[in-house]
């Protein structure tokens, strides 16, 4: 009966029936998501990648002909497969169900006890960028999108191709190419993770993480050859791995929220919700750092969005006669990049000052900072502060 079960669950009138609900909902959900921070919008990183090679052939309608493969050649396979078994059991999808259920929580433990195990440690918080930026519905979307197209980009696509080159090229064994393989695209994998500005914080747990859980996906797959029912149990242990993550990131975000800095978060992780001290001056400090990232990225996002402005406004002050620092805050610019572009400029043209300052020091009845300043159109910080070093360097004499 088992062996019967088995075989019919391979069969794509299961299988890709079984996975359509997924990838359903999560298409609803990637259309309902708000963007994510600095106004982009959030997709898998694995959807993006497989929808590029259809925008590089197809421009525009790349995404739309990707969604039309995709679901194409999966209706073709169930159509096929439906012609030459008519049977639908609806007993058999049951099944499916909760052998995904049970095989998400042991490999939940799996995952999690390996990761710990070449630790030596538990998992740290917060592991996850800017999962406080998300909202609840968004986070389902990432996972389901994790079970559905990163299990298709990695598993199907990049460690069949480097299993194949393995064998067919380097003349490896089959059961070699394929453990070499799957070696390599757990890597890969890994690496993938820390792409982005939703990517996940670079830390050992996550890299051992993301490693120790590709091998044990590969192998249920090549035992039993259940892609689809892998795409779940991924999507299922995926959301259980957020979940979880969220309870003491929660925890942290509310922390720093009430906090001044990373010491105030530290001292409210420890007293609010007695965390160790070692632990929570780390993920105060990384929180911190998170922070100050998300807050100079979405600075650098609204920026770029008014380069044309901004371009005209530089070019318009050039051209006055007020100087140029003054000019670009009246224009609206913050001052640390009023101080960036001054300091740019001036540095592009410090053989030019050199001569300047040369020959305002050669007259020796005019004071240097008004010479510089009435001249040369010197802004009169920076002709008091040369004046002054000039005047202490010939003190020092």
């Amino acid at each position: 009966m088992l062996r019967a079960y088995f075989q019919a669950s391979r069969a794509p009138r299961y299988s890709l029936l079984f996975a359509l609900p997924l990838l359903i909902f999560y298409q609803i959900l990637a259309a309902l998501a708000p963007a994510g921070p600095g106004g982009m919008g959030v997709r898998n990183g694995a959807d993006v990648i497989l929808e590029s090679v259809f925008i590089w052939l197809a421009g525009a309608w790349g995404p739309r002909l990707f969604m039309v493969c995709l679901i194409g050649a999966g209706a073709w396979l169930v159509a096929r497969d439906v012609r030459a078994h008519r049977d639908l059991s609806p007993a058999v999808l049951g099944g499916m169900l909760l052998e995904t259920v049970v095989l998400s929580l042991v490999f939940g433990v799996v995952v999690g006890g390996l990761t710990a195990a070449l630790l030596g440690t538990p998992p740290p918080p917060m592991t996850v960028g800017f999962t406080d930026q998300l909202g609840r519905w968004t986070m389902l979307m990432l996972s389901l999108g994790a079970g559905i197209y990163e299990e298709l980009l990695f598993r199907v696509v990049l460690v069949g191709l480097l299993a194949w080159g393995a064998n067919k090229l380097l003349g490896w064994r089959p059961l070699v190419a394929g453990i070499a393989a799957t070696v390599l695209g757990a890597l890969i994998f890994s690496a993938f993770h820390y792409i982005g500005p939703l990517g996940d914080r670079f830390d050992r747990f996550t890299t051992c993480s993301c490693c120790s859980a590709k091998p044990p996906f590969a192998m249920l797959g090549a035992m039993k050859s259940h892609l689809v029912k892998l795409v779940v149990l991924a999507s299922v242990v995926a959301v259980g791995a957020c979940s979880k993550k969220r309870t003491r990131r929660a925890e942290v975000v509310e922390c720093s929220s009430i906090s001044l800095d990373a010491k105030g978060t530290t001292l409210c992780l420890v007293q609010l919700y007695k965390w160790k001290l070692p632990d929570a001056q780390k993920t105060a400090e990384a929180r911190a750092h998170e922070l100050d990232s998300l807050k100079t990225f979405q600075e650098d996002s609204v920026w770029g969005l008014s380069a044309a402005k901004h371009k005209r406004d530089f070019q318009a002050c050039q051209r006055g006669t007020e100087p140029l620092n003054n000019c670009l805050l009246v224009a609206g610019w913050p001052l640390h990049r009023v101080r960036h572009t001054t300091d740019s400029m001036w540095n592009a043209a410090l053989p030019q000052h050199r001569r300047e300052l040369q020959a305002c020091m050669a007259k020796r009845d005019f004071n240097l900072s008004s010479c510089l300043t009435l001249y040369y159109k010197w802004d009169s910080d920076r002709a008091l502060e040369t004046a002054d070093s000039v005047t202490r360097a010939r003190l020092g004499r």
